[in-house]
């Protein structure tokens, strides 16, 4: 069983745990490695809080494309249709799990600004 699509553990608020950087490894390793060199590269300018927080919104960003995208492999070749769908999600998904517009938002900006870096 692909651990991205292992039983899923919850956490206290209801939402589904994030995979840890290890699992993701097996599904999207490009993903994976380029998020995590760039996570490096940030936590030498922003305070560990940002990092922490970017790291979240990373994470589970690369679980949402191991589960619905499985053709992407790389962040190259990450679309607008993956970026938007996953704002949506996020932001719906965050209302009923009780994430307020300010935490939607900002995982939606850390994606914006990771892949802003690369383009």
């Amino acid at each position: 069983m692909s651990p991205v699509t292992a039983p899923t553990v919850r956490s206290r608020n209801g939402a589904a745990a994030l995979p840890a950087w290890e699992e993701l490894e097996d599904a999207v390793p490009a993903i994976v490695v380029t998020m995590r060199r760039y996570l490096e590269q940030i936590a030498c300018i922003l305070r560990p809080g940002s990092v922490v927080n970017t790291d979240i919104a990373l994470r589970s960003f690369a679980g949402f494309v191991a589960e619905t995208a499985p053709e992407v492999t790389c962040t190259a070749q990450v679309t607008r249709r993956h970026m938007s769908l996953s704002s949506f999600l996020c932001m719906s998904r965050g209302f009923s799990l009780g994430l307020s517009v300010v935490g939607g938002r900002c995982r939606v900006d850390a994606e914006r600004v990771f892949f802003g870096a690369f383009a």
